[in-house]
């Protein structure tokens, strides 16, 4: 059965870390799309999203959603955000952490049954920390808003 959830869990993950099939020139909105997926995984198939988080290392430690925490398997996307958004390579690494760490919450109140969101809900909110996040950079409201833009 072990192995059965670590095959599964890979699964999830390769699904959710899919890469948009268009050339998209700003990375966060390529960035961007692995959050909106896992948002949409958890509103479509709850229980799903429960058992794997639940039930496997993999899908919460190095390779899943922990590797954003990783200054080596992130260097370049942390590379492409901060020269598109023209911020420190530290401030981009900030971003990702943030991210992830708000989208994470999210799913966990949507699996959990604690809030009830739409999709285009909870990318808003998601959109709007990424948005403050950047105008707390020093990058105009109006930039800041286009770039998260994820819908």
């Amino acid at each position: 059965m072990d192995s059965f959830r670590e095959e599964f869990a890979q699964y999830v993950l390769d699904y959710i870390n899919l890469r948009p099939d268009i050339q998209e020139e700003n990375p966060v909105k390529i960035f961007g799309s692995v959050g909106v997926r896992y948002l949409q995984a958890a509103l479509e198939e709850p229980n799903l999203i429960h058992f794997v988080r639940n039930n496997s290392r993999k899908f919460v430690s190095h390779g899943g959603i922990g590797s954003v925490f990783d200054r080596e398997i992130n260097k370049q996307l942390r590379c492409a955000l901060s020269g598109f958004l023209g911020i420190s390579e530290d401030a981009a690494a900030e971003f990702m952490q943030i991210s992830i760490t708000y989208t994470q919450g999210l799913v966990s109140l949507i699996v959990d049954g604690t809030i009830t969101v739409t999709l285009e809900e909870a990318v808003a909110r998601v959109q709007e920390m990424g948005m403050i996040y950047l105008v707390y950079q020093g990058i105009p409201v109006k930039k800041a808003r286009d770039a998260c833009r994820l819908l």
